[in-house]
């Protein structure tokens, strides 16, 4: 692979691109993982994002409601625990919840964006954290649930509250859950049935050959309401909330990130928080490929990716950047990978391979993301490197898949391997380990050869665990 190109090829397609918008790639790669978690809870999709962080005890204040004489009951016919007398130090003010339940919705407008105010209830309302919180439930066609929060600043009137995410459907038992970005306490709030138990995750752990896991702790609850203080790291957070009710658990998944009245219902770990700078991250840069990336805080974010759900400091887990530029992809794209990795606790080896399509048209600047993550047990990857299969975000009858090969550089060539082992096609050459090739089927390892070493068996995509790596969970599971 001739480095010189690779830095000409990419300086070319950026000066064509001009300026993309400042948040542009981090919006699509937020809206690429909302599809990957639908796909794996349509019932939670609405109510899902990534969350690591430490319980800190939060004010038991807002917990505490009025009288059952002065609670507001519901008069929308909502069952389940929505249908519940709202919650709240604001359960009492009868004025300010008549006010919530008429405000208009943030969502998309239609009988899902706004269901009829006389299906509306406030299922939850106080001052947290310094912040106002309201949850408001409200029925739709079919005997669907659709809920939605709003925010304002403590002691705010009805008029200043705004909606802070786009509602989704829900079912009537769906535990709730929100955290605010611009809350400086940030304060996580999960809303539920009274008598539920309620538990965290801080962080995922990955032991030394790979196996993820996670361990949860008790929060207090008062009426179903529980809230707790957690903790940003590496320009993320990523707890996983499990809710269980009579043993049986309810919910395990991501909490609602809320962007401080910006809809985004369903983040990636770093998404609504400041990135980390790439000027702070000391890392290593083997192949002297950093500068082939146009935007430096694309390579920042995928090193949060990686060390946010496992809640420690990039700069503690040796972070390196693998490869970075130009690919074949699909045609009338331009396609850029970035390849990060980084050593966890116990010695394994996270990787993040990410792939940037960009097109340039009348409309402007469109970007599309593909994200993968592999976890490779300790040593290996200083041993046999990475096979990667890289295919383009957007696939078409035109679209090329490559091989991405990074080997250790001792090793100067590989050897296409099929099922049985038998080759499948000429050897790569290597050059400083590094290769990218068009893949061809039906290649599933590689052999990889140097003058004075012996070989090895790199597998393409070995230890991949996409959908696994922060183990948040799928949400709600009644």
């Amino acid at each position: 692979m001739d480095v010189d190109y690779l830095r000409e090829a990419l300086r070319a397609d950026a000066q064509l691109a001009g300026e993309p918008e400042p948040d542009l790639y981090e919006r699509v790669r937020a809206r690429r993982q909302r599809a990957d978690r639908r796909r794996l809870s349509a019932l939670a999709a609405g109510v899902a994002a990534l969350l690591i962080g430490v319980a800190v005890p939060v004010s038991l204040t807002a917990l505490q409601g009025a009288d059952e004489s002065s609670q507001v009951a519901n008069p929308s016919g909502i069952e389940g625990f929505m249908g519940l007398p709202t919650r709240g130090n604001l359960s009492g003010d009868t004025d300010f919840l008549e006010q919530v339940r008429q405000l208009p919705w943030g969502g998309p407008g239609g009988e899902l964006g706004n269901p009829p105010v006389a299906s509306r209830h406030v299922v939850f309302a106080a001052d947290v954290s310094g912040q106002r919180w309201a949850l408001v439930a409200g029925t739709i066609d079919g005997g669907y649930v659709s809920a939605t929060w709003f925010f304002g600043p403590e002691g705010a009137n009805s008029s200043q509250l705004v909606a802070g995410t786009e509602q989704g459907i829900v079912l009537p038992d769906q535990p709730m859950t929100a955290v605010r970005t611009d809350d400086p306490e940030l304060a996580l709030v999960v809303v539920t049935a009274p008598g539920d138990v309620v538990e965290i995750s801080r962080h995922v752990e990955i032991d030394n050959v790979g196996s993820i896991s996670r361990t949860y702790e008790p929060i207090d609850t008062v009426d179903g309401i529980a809230i707790t203080r957690i903790e940003a790291i590496s320009g993320g957070i990523g707890i996983s909330v499990q809710v269980t009710r009579d043993g049986r658990r309810l919910f395990r998944g991501e909490p609602t990130i809320q962007r401080g009245g910006v809809s985004d219902a369903v983040c990636p770990a770093t998404c609504g928080f400041e990135a980390p700078d790439l000027d702070s991250i000391d890392f290593e840069d083997p192949r002297g490929l950093a500068d082939l990336v146009p935007e430096p805080s694309w390579i920042a974010r995928e090193f949060a990716s990686l060390a946010a759900p496992i809640a420690r400091p990039i700069n503690d887990l040796s972070p390196v950047l693998l490869f970075a530029g130009p690919i074949p992809g699909a045609t009338g794209w331009e396609t850029t990978v970035i390849v990060v990795a980084v050593t966890l606790p116990s010695g394994a080896t996270a990787v993040s391979s990410t792939v940037v399509a960009s097109r340039i048209d009348q409309g402007g600047a469109t970007f599309s993301v593909a994200a993968e993550i592999y976890v490779r047990p300790a040593g290996l990857v200083g041993i046999a490197g990475l096979a990667l299969l890289i295919e383009p975000p957007r696939p078409s009858v035109t679209s090329t898949s490559s091989l991405l090969i990074l080997a250790p550089p001792q090793f100067t060539s590989a050897r296409p391997l099929g099922p049985n082992g038998v080759p499948v096609a000429a050897d790569i050459i290597l050059n400083d380990g590094l290769a990218v090739v068009p893949y061809l089927d039906p290649t599933v390892h590689l052999g990889l050869q140097g003058p004075e070493t012996e070989g090895v068996t790199a597998v393409i995509g070995e230890g991949e665990v996409t959908t696994q790596y922060a183990d948040t969970g799928p949400g709600y599971t009644n």
